[in-house]
């Protein structure tokens, strides 16, 4: 499962695939990235020193509502919970439980877009 950020806005790839789990940076330079991030309600940027880097705090209200619109398999909840808890054991929920930690990777866009 990829959040793709490209000039074009924010979208959720690969919603099926609940075994990874990263955001992508699309042609789009740091004050882009963010601009679409707060435009599009993905969540909050975390930086590091260079870009790409860092990690988005991925509202989890964000991705199920876009899982929603796609043609995710039954099952979907079940594994999303599970990746859900991998990243709690990990230290990658938010306290309240309302995000996960995406890490920010330079990347192509995935299969078919």
């Amino acid at each position: 499962m990829h959040v793709v950020i490209s000039p074009a806005g924010a979208v959720l790839s690969e919603a099926a695939d609940t075994t990874a789990f990263d955001v992508r940076v699309v042609d789009v330079d740091e004050p882009g990235f963010t601009a679409v991030l707060e435009r599009s309600g993905v969540g909050a940027f975390q930086p590091v020193e260079a870009f790409p880097g860092g990690h988005v705090e991925v509202r989890l209200d964000w991705i199920r509502t876009r899982a929603a619109a796609q043609d995710v398999p039954a099952g979907w909840d079940d594994a999303f919970a599970a990746m859900l808890a991998h990243a709690g054991r990990r230290g990658w929920l938010s306290s309240d439980g309302s995000s996960v930690r995406g890490h920010v990777v330079a990347g192509a866009p995935p299969r078919g877009e």
